[in-house]
């Protein structure tokens, strides 16, 4: 209430308070206690006087607007005239109440109130359309690129295999092509977070132990840390076994890693642990990173997992990371909790639902190098080397590769062999003819063939899609050797579905 009569201010009180309103309240006279008084607590309504001594509606308007709260601001006055009232209104208020006619002044209120409560739920639902707008936007763009950035990594894992694999065990370049096999499957990271993000990902859980991806992850954090921070592993005594998506799970680790690291530009301690805990009863381990950062107001906290917001400078962040983080901690089945205070850090902890006991000795499956074949296998992909990759690894264990660039050769080539062949490899995606459209013919010419299909595009998504039938085999790439023949000797010994 901008009044500087106590008496008017009591007469206002009391015709709200007859009208039904229970009032809290704070009357001001100047622009300073104004701007304390906005700062101060949540307000509902703004009634201010038109002229007082130090202060007038017109600068209390300016006030209201560099506050940017949308309240609604009423003027009630003894004495304005009607060219001035119209001016405030212009000005930005939203209705004028005379003094000597104070019962107007409830039912003003009440519009005025609910009318502003209806421009925050508008304004709430444009933001929800906007963020909704720019998660489809990325998702189309990450799925679009995801294809041809996912062939590149599969030639760069695939041959950087191929020359560790020559070199001798005692060889320097071994350890440098390794630097070369990590970063690629990092960059593959980066495509499956947005991938992720949109929902686009396919999600392949495994039974893993937590501790052994703090544990081969270490390296890589460290490299991503650099120096000035102290960082330390507190692995759980008990196993901390997990149905999850291994590669998911090191995603949210390095993400949260990472917001750490920006935490303490000057250096600090930063601690991940895990142990197992109970919540309502079940079992979950539970990940926790912890840094001796700057920390985050309360403000601050209730925002972080939005979509793109960020409080990095322009360059430095996305506003992607711990928005990532909650959709994979939620497909996990997981919960996340955050503690923080402005100057004394920050931790997050990660909450997975623990794998029972029963299933404790079996240990997820891992590609094996030593899975060999006889059986004819026709590749039909359109990029070039992503072909020969996959040519020297099914040959180099025993299987006969045929080769089609595209449908309409791999139709030619099928006809013209005279050994069956055993299964089709090939790209979803082919120039003319789609991967499931070849198939179908191929299967009236050899009905007996198994298929694998394998794409950049993530498998979960083209399966909604309808561009494959669900539970066909299907190999995602990027892929390296080991996986790819594992996947090969499935898809024959299995019938050509996963």
């Amino acid at each position: 209430m901008i009044e500087d009569s106590p008496d008017d201010e009591t007469l206002l009180i009391r015709a709200l308070s007859q009208a039904g309103f229970v009032i809290e309240h704070l009357r001001v006279e100047t622009a300073e206690d104004m701007r304390a008084a906005l700062q101060s607590q949540t307000w509902d309504v703004v009634i201010s006087d038109y002229r007082l001594p130090r202060f007038d509606a017109i600068g209390a308007l300016n006030q209201l607007k560099l506050s940017k709260l949308d309240l609604p601001f009423i003027i009630v006055s003894g004495n304005i005239g009607e060219d001035a009232a119209v001016a405030a209104m212009r000005g930005g208020a939203h209705d004028y109440v005379m003094k000597s006619n104070l019962r107007r002044l409830p039912e003003t209120l009440r519009r005025e109130v609910k009318e502003a409560q209806l421009r925050r739920e508008r304004r709430s639902l444009e933001e929800q359309v906007r963020q909704a707008q720019k998660m489809e936007a990325v998702g189309q763009l990450a799925s679009g690129i995801a294809h041809d950035f996912n062939n590149l990594l599969t030639v760069i894992l695939s041959f950087s295999q191929f020359v560790y694999d020559d070199l001798p065990v005692d060889h320097k370049g071994r350890e440098d092509l390794r630097e070369v096999v990590d970063c690629a499957a990092r960059a593959a990271g980066l495509t499956r977070q947005l991938l992720t993000f949109s929902r686009r990902s396919v999600f392949d859980p495994q039974l893993i132990d937590l501790n052994t991806v703090l544990a081969t992850t270490e390296k890589m954090l460290k490299r991503l840390l650099g120096k000035g921070i102290d960082y330390t592993t507190l692995p759980c005594a008990d196993t901390a076994w997990a149905f999850v998506d291994r590669g998911l799970v090191e995603q949210v680790v390095v993400n949260l890693v990472v917001n750490a690291r920006d935490a303490m530009p000057d250096g600090g301690k930063l601690t991940v642990e895990t142990q197992v805990v109970s919540r309502d009863g079940k079992p979950f381990v539970m990940i926790a990173v912890t840094d001796t950062g700057v920390g985050m107001t309360p403000e601050v906290q209730q925002r972080i997992f939005e979509p793109f917001f960020t409080t990095k400078g322009e360059g430095y962040g996305t506003g992607l990371g711990l928005a990532t983080v909650m959709g994979i901690v939620k497909e996990c089945g997981g919960d996340i909790e955050v503690t923080s205070a402005p100057g004394r850090g920050t931790t997050f902890k990660v909450y997975l639902p623990r794998a029972p006991e029963a299933t404790e000795a079996r240990p997820a499956p891992q590609p094996s190098t030593l899975e060999r074949g006889h059986e004819t296998v026709l590749v039909v992909e359109d990029q070039a080397p992503v072909r020969a990759a996959v040519h020297r690894v099914l040959a180099s264990t025993g299987y006969r590769v045929l080769e089609a660039s595209r449908g309409r050769d791999a139709l030619t080539l099928v006809e013209a062999v005279r050994t069956p062949v055993h299964l089709v490899l090939t790209d979803l995606q082919l120039p003319e003819m789609s991967g499931p459209d070849m198939v179908k013919k191929l299967r009236a010419l050899s009905p007996e063939m198994k298929v694998l299909y394998m794409s950049g595009f993530a498998g979960g998504a083209l399966s909604r899609q309808g561009i494959v039938e669900p539970g066909m085999s299907f190999l995602q790439k990027p892929f390296t050797p080991d996986v790819l023949m594992h996947k090969v000797r499935a898809a024959l010994d299995g019938g050509g579905r996963s």
